[in-house]
């Protein structure tokens, strides 16, 4: 490149950090040959290379600028810009190529509003690092990232820490106000919306009580925490709450099932307890009954949280992080039974229908 014509070869790696120069200030406006290696790269340097640039990422972006003196001089800097050569090692050295890298599949990036406000946005940076491999410098920071499931080529669950956990924390904070020390009762323990409340439930300090259908489903309950998980299949839970709180009853019952099972919980909720209605998977609409609450003294509480997005959305937003908080200090973690392709979604449905999945279900695109 002429002696007095200004250009720069900018090597930017994908943590965006400028790596290296090549250009007049740099290294002058002779010609020459460079390596651009990556960082598993362990060859020899060959003779007619100048030297080698090395990248710390897989990937490496360059940012190329020639200086253009006036309108007239556009066909100069052509004539320059047709000469910068990009080969392949083999192809420099007239080598047969290696054989061919894997196939990436590159996922849709997200939008510029998704990467402010979607938790989907982490599911491409867990893609991104797997071509990151970690510098010494920063490996306690990416330990901490992976408290959090940002982790090399992993799949962030974005969808088991979002409404299951947001649900639960906004039912037994926001409506029930859980206090350290009572008695939670957890209806649907190994469920999706259940798993999450035990765990929160857990993490508040309280004492958690969990009902479940099956041996395989209780054992659940148990891995995710619960003090007492009970069988309903095989034993009358009522009898079961009232014996391990010394007769006192369940502080707070959180019930996504409805039916018969709000009935019963309405025999063992405690003085001044409450009853968290979440939702009806029993397919029955409950009858609360008035006079009951009234002799009783406790309260029956509804939670519809898709209203806080736009009644209180801040609050949501607190929310999450005060879940990510969690599950960074290791108190929650999303129970996930399997992953399958969205192509399977009905047979998917089915499996939670028929009460055949524990925890979350997960589909992926």
């Amino acid at each position: 490149i002429d002696k007095g014509r200004y250009y720069s070869i900018q090597f930017i790696d994908m943590y965006t950090f400028n790596f290296a120069y090549v250009g007049s200030r740099a290294t002058g406006n002779g010609a020459g040959s460079l390596l651009l290696a990556g960082p598993d790269w362990n060859g020899t340097k060959p003779a007619n290379v100048k030297s080698v640039i090395r990248s710390e990422t897989e990937f490496a972006f360059l940012l190329i600028r020639t200086q253009l003196f006036n309108p007239g001089d556009i066909d100069n800097v052509k004539r320059i810009q047709a000469g910068y050569k990009v080969q392949t090692l083999s192809q420099f050295l007239g080598k047969p190529a290696p054989a061919p890298a894997p196939t990436i599949n590159f996922p849709k990036p997200p939008t510029a509003d998704a990467e402010r406000t979607s938790l989907d946005f982490f599911s491409t940076l867990n893609f991104v690092l797997q071509f990151c491999p970690t510098n010494p410098a920063e490996a306690a920071l990416r330990a901490r990232f992976a408290k959090v499931g940002i982790n090399n080529g992993k799949k962030f669950d974005a969808a088991a820490l979002t409404l299951t956990y947001q649900t639960g924390w906004f039912a037994l904070h926001r409506r029930a106000r859980l206090k350290p020390g009572e008695w939670l009762l957890v209806h649907a323990g190994a469920g999706g919306v259940g798993s999450a409340a035990i765990q929160l439930g857990k993490a508040a300090g309280a004492r958690v009580i969990a009902t479940a259908g099956g041996a395989r489903k209780v054992e659940a309950c148990r891995a995710l925490g619960a003090d007492l998980a009970i069988d309903y299949q095989a034993q009358d839970f009522v009898a079961a709450v009232k014996e391990a709180t010394g007769g006192r009853g369940a502080d707070i019952i959180f019930d996504p099932v409805g039916g018969e099972v709000f009935e019963k919980s309405a025999k063992c909720v405690a003085f001044e307890g409450r009853i968290i209605v979440i939702g009806f998977t029993s397919g029955t609409f409950p009858v609360v009954r008035a006079n009951h609450l009234l002799v009783k003294n406790y309260g029956v509480l509804g939670l519809h949280w898709a209203l806080y997005r736009t009644q209180d959305p801040e609050a949501v937003q607190a929310t999450q992080r005060e879940l990510f908080r969690l599950y960074a200090a290791g108190k929650v973690k999303p129970l996930i039974s399997e992953r399958l392709p969205l192509s399977e979604a009905p047979q998917a449905m089915q499996k939670v229908a028929s009460r055949g999945s524990i925890g979350k279900l997960i589909l992926n695109p």
